[in-house]
């Protein structure tokens, strides 16, 4: 594959890629015992979400953002070296100014098994997983308490079981963050009947994994995952609901076991229960990672793993799968009303050693297309008989996989030549270029594909430093932000020498560094807009309270976004003035923004 060399320029005191990609700034999360990344996304209100998490050894422990103190550490116990998880939510500007900033100051959190999803009012809705974290304090029923940017604190009532049992909690934050709702989901945390396990003979510590979150347009909530012991969800009149899962066979009740069903479960705007889908049939493991909504359905990404290749069958809505004894990956839609519109099934194949892994990290929803992304040693075909993309090497690597939104249908794909690492961020511009983030041995970088030829042809080292990881990224119109955690102990450098994050000596062994570069030539997607220019019509549109006003001099198309460019309605209208309900938010219509109040 072709890679072109790039030259630097000195400009002003700092290093950039000329006509390719500067530096603008970057920011540090530093905590006493350490920090870890999640993600990035743009709220309704056209700022940016972060979400990440530090650890502390007491309450004394700070956490900073920059030069700002945003948070203090959980109380802890000392009966282990590994100290408490906490979790960091917070609003910022675009130049990276903070906004507000919402964190635990109680229970332990298991971040990467934690999601949320901006919401049309501005806020964000949280699916979270936490746990008791000190014994003498668990007796007070405190599994989680949040400080929200108000500074109250707003407390998680459970019951200490005796255990360290992890539970669902959801969370609903508004646009000056504050902490509106929480709901806590029980899950089943008994010992697995008959385990063989002297460890979990008592107790099943994690029977359940939060991956995705995502809002409708009505403003109801779904979360994803995967579960493996029964998770009891409740209606709004109180009516228990109980999901039961049955891909469990032979499981001792360990976390490290994986096992169990994918789960996608559709709330009210209170958290209230409404409806969900899983599997029938048996494999041995499934899992939903990562969800997206726009245009009446909500998008999956996900893996399947079969029990054997020869019995193995699982059933999604009216589609049959037959998995493969890898990791396989699944992308669908779902409909609001719970039926499943279609499902793809794309199966792996091993590396060159017999082999196989599959990590999914991220679904981009661009221009009527899905992208598809994460971690891979092996590689991917539409059907058993062919690998349509494999990596040369036995390591994991990146790979991406683009496919209609429509159906499914597979448009093509690459895997990555660095190793060992995967991509975490994807955006094709209107040149059929796409810009992927990634990392591989300690280096965060951007590469670019040309989708003509799946060839690579230009690549940037973003964050280079102590065993750097790439985590969240957000493309927005030309500024690509990112998100990477690093060594504390060790000098990072952002695009080759264009700016230097020097060791920290008052940090844990490691720091989150959010970054912000421009693109000049990126250009801009929005949702599921048809690549035909949109004809001019003679609209006029404004806004009024629970609803979008609109005068058509004629017959014309109408299509609202919400800010981060998904299509929440398309619609024709006739001449003369309609009323659209809709949601409190921010919206773009026939490209007029709009806000309901």
């Amino acid at each position: 594959m072709k890679k072109i060399l790039l030259f630097v320029s000195i400009l002003c005191g700092l290093t950039a890629y000329a006509n390719d990609i500067d530096f603008q700034w970057a920011k540090t999360f530093v905590s006493p015992m350490g920090t870890s990344a999640h993600s990035l996304a743009k709220s309704a209100d056209d700022k940016v979400f972060s979400f990440a998490g530090f650890g502390s050894s007491g309450a004394a422990d700070s956490l900073s953002y920059g030069e700002t103190l945003i948070g203090h550490g959980a109380p802890y116990d000392g009966s282990s070296s590994s100290g408490n998880s906490n979790i960091v939510f917070q609003k910022l500007e675009k130049n990276g100014d903070l906004v507000w900033s919402v964190y635990s100051c109680w229970g332990g959190a298991s971040l990467s098994d934690c999601a949320y999803t901006p919401t049309a009012d501005g806020g964000a809705f949280l699916a979270l997983k936490f746990y008791h974290t000190n014994y003498d304090a668990a007796k007070n029923g405190k599994l989680l308490s949040l400080v929200d940017a108000s500074g109250k604190t707003t407390d998680v009532i459970w019951e200490y079981p005796g255990y360290w049992v992890y539970q669902g909690i959801l969370v609903k934050i508004s646009t000056e963050g504050n902490v509106e709702w929480t709901k806590l989901i029980n899950v089943d945390y008994s010992p697995v009947p008959g385990t063989t396990s002297s460890t979990y003979k008592n107790y099943t510590p994690q029977g359940f994994y939060f991956y995705g979150a995502a809002e409708d347009n009505e403003g109801n909530l779904y979360i994803a995952g995967n579960y493996r012991k029964e998770m009891t969800f409740v209606k709004k009149g109180g009516e228990k609901v109980i999901l039961t899962p049955h891909n469990t066979e032979g499981w001792t009740g360990d976390p490290q076991s994986s096992v169990g069903d994918l789960f996608l479960v559709k709330l009210d705007d209170a958290g209230n229960y409404l409806g969900h889908i899983t599997t029938t049939g048996t494999a041995a493991r499934e899992s939903i990672n990562n969800i997206t909504y726009a245009d009446g359905k909500i998008y999956f990404l996900g893996m399947v793993k079969g029990a054997s290749t020869e019995d193995s069958e699982i059933k999604l809505g009216n589609t049959t799968i037959q998995p493969t004894k890898f990791d396989d990956i699944l992308v669908g839609a779902v409909n609001t009303d719970m039926t499943v519109a279609w499902v793809k099934h794309f199966p792996a194949f091993g590396a060159s050693n017999g082999k196989h892994t599959t990590q999914n990290k991220k679904m981009e929803l661009q221009n009527g297309n899905l992208y598809l992304m994460g971690h891979v040693v092996g590689g991917f075909g539409t059907d058993k008989t062919e690998a349509l993309i494999k990596g040369s090497s036995t390591m994991q690597t990146g790979f991406l996989i683009k496919c209609s939104a429509t159906d499914g249908t597979w448009l093509g794909g690459a895997i990555g030549e660095n190793s060992i690492g995967g991509y975490y961020g994807a955006f094709e511009d209107e040149n059929g270029k796409i810009y992927t983030y990634g990392y591989a041995l300690g280096n965060a970088y951007l590469i670019t594909y040309n989708t003509s030829t799946w060839e690579i042809e230009n690549e940037y080292s973003l964050v280079k430093g102590g065993s750097t990881t790439a985590w969240g990224c957000l493309f927005d119109e030309g500024q690509l932000l990112t998100l990477a955690r690093s060594n504390a102990k060790s000098a990072n450098t952002i695009l080759d020498g264009a700016y230097t994050i020097e060791s920290r000596k008052d940090a844990g062994s490691w720091i989150t560094i959010l970054t912000s570069f421009e693109i000049p030539e990126l250009g801009q997607t929005t949702g599921l807009i048809s690549s035909e220019t949109a004809k001019e019509q003679s609209v006029k549109v404004y806004s009024g309270k629970n609803q979008i006003f609109v005068e058509a001099g004629e017959s014309s198309e109408i299509q609202i976004l919400n800010t981060y460019g998904q299509i929440v309605k398309s619609m024709t209208v006739s001449t003369g003035k309609h009323a659209i309900s809709m949601p409190k938010g921010i919206y773009i219509v026939n490209k007029t923004k709009v806000v309901v109040y």
